[in-house]
């Protein structure tokens, strides 16, 4: 669990524990149990559901699929059904979950656009 007042994700293993910072994640992902999340500082893995920390993220996370989510400040482009991160990482997605975070992502875009020029 996390408190959106704080700004961080609490990652807790057998080996360590620590926060990253939201803004820092680029990417959350689900394999089968544990979620992989990459962040500016490093990839963690840790046992957690998508459901229970989807809730606490910002405007700027979306959700492609059930078992990915992605920070549109950090994604840099978006071709040929792969979104490539600020710091070079790239994930592959299915063609119908690609159009949908395209169609986001520009909608995404263009509200900020707009924000500058009010």
């Amino acid at each position: 669990m996390t408190d959106t007042n704080v700004g961080y994700l609490p990652i807790v293993t057998k080996a360590c524990t620590t926060r990253v910072r939201i803004s820092d994640v680029m990417m959350i992902s689900r394999n089968y149990r544990k979620l992989e999340i990459k962040a500016e500082s490093g990839d963690f893995q840790y046992y957690e559901k998508l459901d229970n920390i989807a809730g606490c993220l910002g405007r700027q996370f979306y959700r492609c699929s059930d078992g990915i989510i992605i920070n549109f400040e950090k994604v840099e482009c978006m071709k040929q059904q792969s979104i490539t991160f600020s710091n070079g990482c790239r994930v592959e997605l299915g063609r119908d979950c690609y159009l949908k975070a395209r169609k986001a992502f520009t909608q995404y875009l263009n509200e900020q656009f707009q924000h500058y020029f009010r």
